[in-house]
C-alpha cells in the first residue's frame, strides 16, 4: 500500500485563530466570575440586582404628588405633604431626601443620578441614569450614614464620613473645597459651616447645603 505524507503542520494563521479564540474564552470566564461575585455581594446586603449597561439612560420619568416608584433596586418617593423627594433602598430604607427641587437640578445617590427636567407644584420629571462607582450628589438630608460615605457637591465641594456612631449620633467628617480639607467631629447641635459647606447632624442623619 502506498503510504500518505503526513499532513502539512499548522500555519501560522492558525495559531492566530488559536491565540485569539483562548483569549476570548478567558475573557469571559472573567466576566461571568465577576457577575457571580457581584450578584453574591448583592444578595448578602439583600439588594436585587438587574443588569443595567454602565452610564445607562432610562426613559424619563413622571412622577406625580404622593406617588411613588421603583428604578432598579431603588425607589423614588414625592411625599403629598412635603415639597422633598426621597430615594429609598430596595428594603424601603429611607436613603435620602432631597428639597431643592428646581429645574436643572442634578442629585443622586451613589450610582443612581438623577436630573430635574421639569418641576410643578404637583408633579417632577425626572431623567435618570446608572453610573457605576460615582458618589453621593447633592445637598440635602442624607439619612442612612456610614463610614466612607462621600457626598459631591455643587462648586467642587465634598464631604466624606470618616466615622458614624450610631449610639452617640456622633459623625467625623473630611470637608474639601479649593484644594483645602479640613477634619470635624460632628454631634447634634447647631449647624456648622466649614470650607462653604454648611453642615448639621439631624437625629441619625446629616443635613448638607
Amino acid at each position: 500500500m502506498p503510504v500518505k505524507d503526513p499532513p502539512p503542520p499548522p500555519g501560522k494563521l492558525f495559531w492566530v485563530f488559536a491565540v485569539i479564540l483562548c483569549a476570548c474564552t478567558l475573557t469571559a470566564l472573567l466576566v461571568t466570575a465577576l457577575q457571580i461575585k457581584r450578584r453574591k455581594m448583592a444578595a448578602r446586603y439583600g439588594e436585587r440586582i438587574t443588569e443595567t449597561a454602565p452610564d445607562a439612560a432610562i426613559p424619563e420619568i413622571t412622577l406625580r404628588r404622593g406617588q411613588t416608584t421603583c428604578i432598579e433596586h431603588f425607589s423614588l418617593d414625592f411625599g403629598k405633604a412635603s415639597d422633598g423627594l426621597e430615594v429609598h433602598s430596595a428594603q424601603g430604607l429611607p436613603l435620602v431626601r432631597y428639597s431643592d427641587l428646581k429645574k436643572g437640578v442634578e442629585m443622586g445617590w451613589q450610582e443612581l443620578r438623577l436630573r430635574l427636567v421639569d418641576v410643578t407644584p404637583d408633579e417632577l420629571r425626572i431623567a435618570a441614569a446608572f453610573q457605576p462607582g460615582a458618589p453621593c450628589f447633592g445637598p440635602g438630608d442624607y439619612t442612612t450614614l456610614r463610614t466612607g460615605l462621600r457626598i459631591e457637591l455643587p462648586g467642587g465641594r465634598s464631604v466624606t464620613v470618616l466615622g458614624w456612631d450610631a449610639a452617640k449620633s456622633e459623625a467625623r467628617l473630611q470637608i474639601e473645597s479649593g484644594g483645602r480639607a479640613e477634619e470635624l467631629t460632628l454631634g447634634s447641635g447647631p449647624e456648622r459651616s466649614v470650607l462653604g459647606v454648611r453642615v448639621a447632624l439631624q437625629g441619625q442623619g446629616l443635613h448638607l447645603e
